[in-house]
Protein backbone atom coordinates (compact mmCIF):
# COMPACT_ATOMS: atom_id res chain seq x y z
CA UNK A 1 0.00 0.00 0.00
CA UNK A 2 1.57 3.53 -1.05
CA UNK A 3 0.29 5.93 2.07
CA UNK A 4 1.19 9.41 2.19
CA UNK A 5 3.16 9.92 4.84
CA UNK A 6 2.30 13.27 7.63
CA UNK A 7 3.32 16.62 6.36
CA UNK A 8 6.44 17.42 8.90
CA UNK A 9 5.05 20.91 9.20
CA UNK A 10 1.82 19.53 10.73
CA UNK A 11 3.35 16.90 13.09
CA UNK A 12 5.68 20.28 14.22
CA UNK A 13 2.72 22.28 14.65
CA UNK A 14 0.55 19.34 16.26
CA UNK A 15 3.32 19.05 19.03
CA UNK A 16 4.00 22.39 19.68
CA UNK A 17 -0.08 23.16 20.42
CA UNK A 18 0.15 19.94 22.43
CA UNK A 19 3.27 20.39 24.42
CA UNK A 20 1.41 23.72 26.79
CA UNK A 21 -1.64 21.01 28.15
CA UNK A 22 0.83 18.41 28.62
CA UNK A 23 2.93 20.47 30.29
CA UNK A 24 0.42 22.06 32.73
CA UNK A 25 -0.82 18.64 32.99
CA UNK A 26 2.24 17.44 34.67
CA UNK A 27 2.79 20.09 36.56
CA UNK A 28 -0.35 19.83 38.00
CA UNK A 29 0.43 15.93 38.82
CA UNK A 30 3.15 17.40 40.38
CA UNK A 31 1.82 19.96 42.49
CA UNK A 32 -0.74 17.11 43.54
CA UNK A 33 2.11 14.93 44.56
CA UNK A 34 2.83 17.52 47.30
CA UNK A 35 -0.39 17.34 48.68
CA UNK A 36 -1.47 14.08 48.62
CA UNK A 37 0.64 10.71 48.73
CA UNK A 38 1.06 10.08 45.03
CA UNK A 39 3.75 7.51 43.76
CA UNK A 40 6.03 8.65 40.90
CA UNK A 41 5.37 6.11 38.86
CA UNK A 42 1.69 7.34 38.86
CA UNK A 43 2.80 10.39 37.53
CA UNK A 44 4.76 9.11 35.33
CA UNK A 45 2.08 6.45 33.71
CA UNK A 46 -0.59 9.53 33.78
CA UNK A 47 1.74 11.74 31.46
CA UNK A 48 2.64 8.72 29.45
CA UNK A 49 -1.11 7.96 28.48
CA UNK A 50 -1.49 11.98 28.07
CA UNK A 51 1.10 11.25 25.59
CA UNK A 52 -0.18 8.43 23.98
CA UNK A 53 -3.65 9.94 23.22
CA UNK A 54 -1.93 12.78 21.68
CA UNK A 55 0.25 10.30 19.49
CA UNK A 56 -2.92 8.12 18.56
CA UNK A 57 -5.55 10.96 17.51
CA UNK A 58 -3.25 12.63 15.51
CA UNK A 59 -3.51 10.55 12.32
CA UNK A 60 -7.35 11.50 12.65
CA UNK A 61 -6.89 15.40 13.54
CA UNK A 62 -3.60 15.82 11.54
CA UNK A 63 -5.38 17.76 8.18
CA UNK A 64 -6.45 20.26 10.46
CA UNK A 65 -2.60 20.84 11.00
CA UNK A 66 -1.58 20.89 7.70
CA UNK A 67 -1.36 24.45 5.57
CA UNK A 68 -0.70 23.63 2.33
CA UNK A 69 -4.43 22.29 1.82
CA UNK A 70 -5.98 24.34 -0.61
CA UNK A 71 -8.66 26.64 0.69
CA UNK A 72 -10.92 26.05 -1.79
CA UNK A 73 -11.10 22.31 -1.30
CA UNK A 74 -14.53 22.50 0.02
CA UNK A 75 -15.66 25.40 -1.02
CA UNK A 76 -19.39 25.65 -1.82
CA UNK A 77 -18.76 28.45 -4.45
CA UNK A 78 -20.66 26.89 -7.70
CA UNK A 79 -23.07 24.70 -5.48
CA UNK A 80 -26.76 24.81 -5.90
CA UNK A 81 -29.14 25.15 -2.90
CA UNK A 82 -32.66 25.62 -1.46
CA UNK A 83 -34.10 28.54 0.19
CA UNK A 84 -35.29 28.13 3.86
CA UNK A 85 -35.87 31.03 5.11
CA UNK A 86 -37.34 34.06 2.52
CA UNK A 87 -34.16 35.67 1.11
CA UNK A 88 -35.12 39.61 1.18
CA UNK A 89 -31.97 40.36 0.71
CA UNK A 90 -30.77 38.26 3.81
CA UNK A 91 -31.82 35.12 4.78
CA UNK A 92 -31.14 31.26 5.44
CA UNK A 93 -30.49 28.23 2.50
CA UNK A 94 -29.54 24.86 2.34
CA UNK A 95 -26.48 23.67 0.76
CA UNK A 96 -24.95 20.39 1.04
CA UNK A 97 -27.56 19.23 4.04
CA UNK A 98 -25.89 22.42 6.02
CA UNK A 99 -28.23 25.71 7.05
CA UNK A 100 -26.22 28.60 5.94
CA UNK A 101 -26.72 32.40 6.13
CA UNK A 102 -27.37 33.78 3.04
CA UNK A 103 -27.71 37.35 1.75
CA UNK A 104 -28.81 37.88 -2.43
CA UNK A 105 -26.52 39.82 -5.02
CA UNK A 106 -27.28 43.16 -5.45
CA UNK A 107 -30.05 43.83 -8.05
CA UNK A 108 -32.25 40.43 -6.88
CA UNK A 109 -35.75 39.90 -6.68
CA UNK A 110 -36.55 38.51 -3.17
CA UNK A 111 -36.54 34.91 -2.96
CA UNK A 112 -39.30 32.40 -1.49
CA UNK A 113 -39.33 29.11 0.63
CA UNK A 114 -38.29 26.45 -1.24
CA UNK A 115 -36.31 28.71 -4.38
CA UNK A 116 -33.15 27.22 -6.13
CA UNK A 117 -29.97 29.19 -5.50
CA UNK A 118 -26.45 29.13 -6.91
CA UNK A 119 -23.94 30.08 -4.59
CA UNK A 120 -21.27 33.27 -6.17
CA UNK A 121 -18.99 33.94 -3.26
CA UNK A 122 -18.43 33.42 0.47
CA UNK A 123 -17.72 36.41 3.07
CA UNK A 124 -16.74 34.16 6.18
CA UNK A 125 -19.94 32.16 7.00
CA UNK A 126 -22.39 34.28 4.88
CA UNK A 127 -22.76 32.89 1.37
CA UNK A 128 -23.66 35.31 -1.60
CA UNK A 129 -26.08 33.63 -3.68
CA UNK A 130 -28.45 34.30 -6.68
CA UNK A 131 -31.28 32.38 -8.66
CA UNK A 132 -31.05 29.17 -9.49
CA UNK A 133 -33.15 29.71 -12.49
CA UNK A 134 -30.60 33.25 -13.47
CA UNK A 135 -27.37 32.15 -14.99
CA UNK A 136 -24.31 32.42 -12.27
CA UNK A 137 -21.77 34.88 -12.87
CA UNK A 138 -18.70 33.56 -14.22
CA UNK A 139 -16.02 32.48 -11.63
CA UNK A 140 -13.17 34.71 -10.90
Amino acid sequence: MNRRPFPRRALVKYALLQLPGGVLFALILIAAQRLMPLASWFIALAVAIWVGIDVLLFPWVWRSYADDQPLSLHSPVGLRGTVKTRLAPAGHVVVRGEIWEARLTTGSAPLEVGADVVVTAIDGLVLHVVSGSAPAPPQK
